[in-house]
């Protein structure tokens, strides 16, 4: 072999990739894949460390996830959002109402007593290694925030995180599921850069109305799933937690969600009015361009509560209706509307 030809690429043609078979390639079928980077977002408080842990149950305890057909793999869970007192009763409860009473599943969890920093390499290291040693295919971060000391709004520290750890992960077929908060301004996106979103395969979003949930599933490099719905049952007498068969709803601009998230809907239209005025159709399209889920429907609904709530004004531009805030001296105080 000459210097030159050292010196070229390795590239591939068709043939290289024609026998390769996408066939049963999943945790949770429809939903999660097997090697995916997948994200798991919400606003506090939105049970998404609930249904990760369930789900990690299900997986490792050849359980269906909301009765949707799962492999049945090795997980892991690095929890360094939860005390071990919260994540054995969670864990006891949601076992039992799974009906599992095998006490060694494959279900493996790294606690906040052990320090974790997704910019060490020595720390990346003992992970790999460790994955590799149990078999990991499955692997959840709760919090990602919690795992180092990033800038969650620099795309290079993201684009660090991506290279040195998450890619090698995804590279032994191990899929990657962290949990991330959104901001106030806008709970359909991950707070911080925009690069959450483009590294994901699979990003979705946590909605909760009291005991109802729905994962929303916002993108999906195989193709969205929509609205996964479900209840979760909080039985105390019996120590049980329980959580229902998922239904699907295709429709991810379902007035369910928009419901479940009333008061963030509320919060997305203020911001963009701002000092702005702007027609309906117009705040539609900021909307759209922030993510936000809702028909045209459920925004006409919403700006003539906020009008009568006078929290907005309506004022008629030639033949159209223009929105904005009230002046500062006449504005109600929005912490308690």
């Amino acid at each position: 072999m000459t210097n030159a030809d050292e010196s070229i690429l390795p590239t591939e043609t068709f043939r290289d990739y024609k026998n390769i078979k996408n066939n049963n390639r999943f945790i949770v079928k429809g939903v999660l894949g097997k090697g995916e980077l997948s994200a798991l977002i919400s606003e506090p408080g939105k049970f998404k460390s609930f249904v990760a842990l369930h789900l990690g149950i299900c997986v490792s305890g050849k359980r269906n996830f909301l009765g949707i057909k799962t492999k049945h793999m090795p997980v892991l869970i690095s929890d360094l959002e939860n005390n071990k007192p919260l994540i054995a009763d969670r864990w006891k409860k949601m076992r039992k109402g799974l009906g599992i009473r095998k006490i060694d599943t494959p279900l493996y969890f790294l606690s906040r007593k052990r320090n974790a920093d997704m910019m060490d390499p020595i720390w990346i290291k003992e992970l790999l290694d460790t994955i590799k040693e149990k078999k990991i295919k499955l692997i959840i971060f709760d919090t990602l925030q919690r795992h180092g000391d990033y800038d969650e709004n620099q795309s290079r520290d993201l684009n660090k995180i991506y290279m040195n750890l998450f890619r090698p992960i995804t590279d032994l077929e191990c899929t990657v599921l962290y949990l991330h908060h959104t901001p106030k301004s806008n709970p359909r996106t991950p707070r911080g850069s925009g690069d959450y979103k483009g590294q994901a395969d699979n990003l979705m979003i946590c909605k909760r109305k009291k005991n109802k949930v729905i994962l929303v599933s916002d993108k999906r490099r195989e193709g969205e799933f929509g609205n996964l719905e479900f209840e979760i049952t909080f039985n105390e007498a019996e120590e049980i937690i329980k959580f229902s068969e998922g239904t699907f709803n295709r429709d991810n601009n379902s007035e369910s969600v928009i419901q479940s998230d009333k008061s963030g809907f509320y919060d997305a239209i203020l911001n963009i009015l701002g000092t702005d005025s702007y027609r309906s159709a117009k705040i539609h399209e900021k909307l759209v361009e922030q993510n936000v889920a809702h028909t045209k429907n459920a925004l006409r609904n919403a700006l003539e509560t906020l009008r009568q709530e006078k929290r907005i004004l309506m004022k008629r531009v030639n033949k159209y209706y223009h929105y904005k805030l009230p002046p500062i001296s006449n504005s109600v105080d929005l912490g308690n509307t």
